[in-house]
C-alpha cells in the first residue's frame, strides 16, 4: 500500500555537495543531535506514493525531481526543498531520521545506500552489495513511444534489516494486441543495516507486519438484515483489515426504497474476533469512500470533493477537506498529501488536517506525451 550493506570503504559519505563528512561526538560516537528528527516517529514510519516516485513520512517528503532521476528531500511543513541528491536515485522508505535511497551501483548494478537525514544534508550510512536486480530493470519506469518497462518496488524495515521486493516487465507497444513481455523478472532481499550483507529472498514476499494481524475467523455481523450491501466505491476495504485495536471493515449500505446510503464501520476485537460497536461514518446518496495509503484513515464524500476523514480504528472525525482530484491520498501526522493530476501532469497538495487549508503544491514528474501507437 510499509538496512544495512556492505559499507563501501567509507564510514559516512556525504550525498549533498553542501555537506562535509560524518560529525562524531569526542568520544568517537556519531553525532545524530542535528538530525531531522530525534526519535520515533509517532506516525507509521513512512507510505510509497504515485509508483514510488516519492516517499512520504511525517516530517519529510523524499520525491523524485520533476526533471530528472535523482531524489530531493522536502519539508513536509512548508513544501521547501532541503537537499537534492547529486546523482541517481530513487527513494525507497524512510523511518525515524533515515532514509533508504536505490542508486546504480558498481557497473550501474542497483544497490541500496541508507542515509542519516540532518538539516545540513544526508549522510551516508552504509552501502549495500549488488541487489541481484537484472541489468535491463530501470531505476525508474520507462515510457518510450513502442516501449514500456514498469518496475514496482516496495520495502520495509524490520528490526535491523531493510526488506526489498520488486517486480519489473519489459514490453514492446505495437497497437492493439501488443505481444508477450520480452522480459519479466521478480525477487526480494534482505539487507542487514548493520554490515552491508544482502541476502536473498525465497519468495518475493515481505515478512508478515505483525501490527496488522486479523483474528483468523470473525463473528457476529451478518451482513444482510433486509438490505443491499455493496463494495464501498473508490477505495472501501473489500475484506477486513488491522486498525489498532480493531479488525475493521467499510460497508456500503443500500436503503433502495428510501433511496438512502449509509457507510459503516463494523469492527471486531483485534484479539478475540468478537464484534464491537460499529460506527456510521456517512450518510447521504451516492457515497464514495477512500482508505487512505497509511492504512489508518478512511475518507468519505457524497460528491467526490468534499470529503469526511475518519480514524478508521474509531471511526472519529478528525476534519473536511476539499481535494482537487480523485487520487491517492495519505495522512501522516496531521497532514494530508494528495497526488493527483490531468493530462500527464501530476502535482503533490499537501493540507491541514484539522482545517482543511492547502498548505502548499509542487509539481512531480510527468511522463513524455506520444502519439498513439497505430
Amino acid at each position: 500500500m510499509k538496512r544495512g550493506f556492505v559499507v563501501a570503504g567509507l564510514a559516512c559519505l556525504v550525498i549533498a555537495a553542501s555537506a562535509s563528512g560524518c560529525a562524531r561526538d569526542p568520544s568517537g560516537r556519531r553525532d545524530t543531535s542535528n538530525a531531522v528528527t530525534g526519535g520515533p516517529s509517532s506516525a507509521r514510519h513512512s507510505v510509497a506514493m504515485a509508483g514510488g516516485q516519492l516517499v512520504v513520512a511525517e516530517h519529510r517528503i523524499y520525491v523524485r525531481t520533476a526533471n530528472g532521476d535523482r531524489v530531493e528531500a522536502v519539508d513536509a511543513a512548508s513544501g521547501k526543498t532541503l537537499w537534492v541528491t547529486p546523482g541517481k536515485a530513487r527513494p525507497l522508505w524512510a523511518w525515524r531520521d533515515r532514509v533508504a535511497l536505490l542508486v546504480p551501483g558498481p557497473k550501474g548494478k542497483l544497490v541500496i545506500q541508507v542515509a542519516l537525514d540532518t538539516r545540513d544534508g544526508p549522510e551516508i550510512l552504509v552501502t549495500s552489495s549488488v541487489l541481484g536486480v537484472p541489468d535491463w530493470v530501470p531505476l525508474y519506469d520507462v515510457a518510450e513511444q513502442r516501449r514500456s518497462v514498469v518496475h514496482r518496488v516496495r520495502a520495509r524495515s524490520e528490526g535491523n534489516e531493510l526488506w526489498l521486493v520488486w517486480w519489473a516487465q519489459d514490453q514492446a507497444i505495437t497497437g492493439v494486441r501488443p505481444p508477450a513481455p520480452e522480459h519479466e523478472s521478480s525477487g526480494g532481499v534482505r539487507v542487514d543495516l548493520s554490515t552491508g550483507a544482502v541476502a536473498a529472498l525465497d519468495e518475493p514476499v515481505l515478512p508478515p507486519d505483525p501490527d496488522q494481524a486479523i483474528p483468523a475467523s470473525l463473528s457476529g455481523w451478518k451482513l444482510s438484515r433486509g438490505r443491499l450491501w455493496a463494495p464501498c466505491r473508490c477505495g472501501g476495504p473489500d475484506k477486513p483489515v488491522r486498525a489498532g485495536r480493531f479488525a475493521v471493515s467499510v460497508e456500503l449500505e443500500i436503503e433502495r426504497l428510501e433511496k438512502q446510503e449509509r457507510v459503516w464501520l463494523l469492527r471486531w476485537a483485534a484479539d478475540t474476533g468478537q464484534p464491537a460497536e460499529p460506527v456510521l461514518l456517512h450518510q447521504g446518496a451516492g457515497l464514495f469512500t477512500i482508505l487512505s495509503g497509511d492504512g489508518v484513515n478512511v475518507l468519505t464524500s457524497e460528491n467526490a470533493r468534499t470529503w469526511t476523514i475518519n480514524d478508521l480504528e474509531t471511526g472519529r472525525r478528525r476534519g473536511q477537506v476539499s481535494l482537487r482530484g480523485l487520487a491517492e491520498v495519505s495522512i501522516l501526522g496531521e497532514r494530508l498529501f494528495e497526488v493527483h493530476g490531468k493530462n500527464y501532469r501530476f502535482q503533490l497538495d499537501a493540507y491541514d488536517v484539522a482545517t482543511g487549508k492547502r498548505l502548499w503544491k509542487r509539481p512531480l514528474w510527468s511522463p513524455r506525451q506520444f502519439p498513439p501507437v497505430p
